[in-house]
């Protein structure tokens, strides 16, 4: 079985610095090394708190609301590698290739943190 894994702290603060809002079960609170679960997290609402979605619904996000759409391929050396490619009104505007990570997760974090890098400044 699948399991999406949760962003880590720098993603989080990342995506709040965004705008990221949509509703999380997990966050991280500020003086806490652990995120901790909340039903219904509205992190958004408190300076102190930073929602925590799973890589995938972040990249969701990023590709509905900002048209940064992150890819993870994997080569014939079996390590993986970041597309990025940058979207304008449902038309393709270029793409960015890049890394080797030995994990698709490891990819997969590193891309989501590049493509919150480009949030406001290519989109």
């Amino acid at each position: 079985m699948v399991t999406d894994k949760l962003v880590t702290l720098k993603t989080a603060k990342l995506a709040k610095e965004k705008r990221f809002t949509w509703t999380c079960y997990h966050v991280f609170s500020d003086g806490l090394t652990e995120d901790i679960y909340w039903k219904n997290s509205y992190a958004k609402r408190d300076a102190n708190n930073y929602a925590r979605p799973t890589q995938g619904r972040l990249a969701k996000w990023l590709r509905e609301r900002k048209g940064i759409v992150v890819s993870v391929d994997i080569d014939d050396t079996l390590t993986y590698f970041i597309t990025i490619t940058f979207l304008k009104g449902g038309k393709y505007m270029g793409a960015e290739h890049y890394g080797e990570y030995k994990t698709y997760e490891q990819a997969l974090e590193a891309g989501l943190q590049d493509a919150l890098d480009c949030v406001g400044v290519i989109t």
